[in-house]
């Protein structure tokens, strides 16, 4: 499968056609996972469930 790195004006990460390189995957997959918490948290709040998106790298866990 061919992809581009623009498809449908969303950003496709097409690692076929370039090398990875992970300081810049970082920044667009923490973008991604904002962008999909606040989806989720939009459509699911008539059912009441809540949605959160948290920076591992500051919250304190057990």
């Amino acid at each position: 499968m061919r992809c581009s790195c623009q498809d449908g004006g969303h950003l496709a990460v097409c690692y076929e056609q370039r090398p990875y390189a992970p300081q810049s995957a970082y920044g667009p997959s923490k973008t991604a996972n904002s962008m999909f918490a606040a989806e989720a948290a939009r459509r699911w709040a008539g059912d009441g469930i809540t949605v959160n998106a948290v920076m591992p790298g500051v919250v304190r866990t057990n």
